[in-house]
């Protein structure tokens, strides 16, 4: 198994570069890297969206929250996925295409880096998704994080998922083996060569537990923060808002 400490950290051009070359098979990967699951766990940090609410999709890839909150939101809502990778978003949009009139709620995709937030001149948001992007941003999460908080209006929503590197040693040993065998696999497969094999279990390595980032969300002044547990502890979904009208805000 690879020493992941003495793997450099990837820069912002490697991981745009990655993810445009992954994009045409990616959610056959994940797809089959979640054995159907992902879906069924993006769908719970969608569960209470409301008809009319504008979302914000953070690293949105192929579109998976966006169009997802299109449909739940309806037509007298809207949503915008944002990427840094172009080649993820050129697949997002083939999907909208496909999918039509299911797709109620207008979607904007916007590429640029979740770092760059808030976006000017667009009118704030009820809610700020995420789907298994945050850890491979970790470089300038307390930019995002600030980013994501000035993105929303006041009492908004963030619901924000990802995989955790559990704690338990026995659970992070089979978390490792599983993507440095069935996950390894199964990326050659799928992109040869292209599949980094290391991103995965690194970046999740590298990234707060789950504990530790529901106190920087905290200190990032959101309120109501929780967290749940998927899958044995490898996938964790934050929860919280920002403060509503007539509260102090926190930090």
């Amino acid at each position: 198994m690879l020493n992941l400490e003495s793997i450099p950290q990837p820069d912002a051009d490697y991981i745009r570069t990655m993810f445009d070359r992954m994009a045409r098979r990616y959610d056959t990967f994940t797809f089959w890297m979640s054995f159907g699951g992902a879906a069924r766990m993006r769908a719970e940090a969608l569960k209470d969206l409301r008809a009319g609410e504008r979302v914000l999709d953070i690293a949105c890839g192929t579109g998976d929250l966006a169009l997802d909150a299109s449909r739940r939101v309806g037509a007298s809502g809207r949503v915008t996925g944002l990427d840094f990778s172009s080649g993820m978003l050129e697949v997002a949009e083939l999907r909208r295409t496909k999918l039509g009139a299911q797709c109620a709620a207008p979607i904007e995709w916007a590429c640029r880096g979740a770092e760059t937030l808030p976006i000017e001149r667009v009118e704030k948001f009820d809610r700020v998704v995420s789907g298994f992007a945050l850890r491979g941003l970790y470089a300038n999460i307390d930019r995002i994080l600030d980013g994501i908080r000035a993105s929303l209006k006041p009492g908004g929503r963030i619901a924000l998922l990802d995989l955790t590197e559990p704690r338990n040693a026995f659970l992070k040993a089979l978390y490792k083996t599983f993507f440095f065998s069935y996950v390894a696999f199964l990326g050659a497969v799928l992109f040869g060569k292209d599949y980094p094999v290391a991103y995965l279990p690194d970046s999740s390595s590298r990234f707060f537990k789950a504990a530790d980032f529901t106190e920087k969300l905290k200190a990032h002044g959101f309120r109501d923060v929780t967290m749940r547990s998927f899958v044995f502890g490898a996938v964790t979904l934050y929860e919280g808002r920002t403060a509503s009208g007539g509260e102090e805000p926190s930090r």
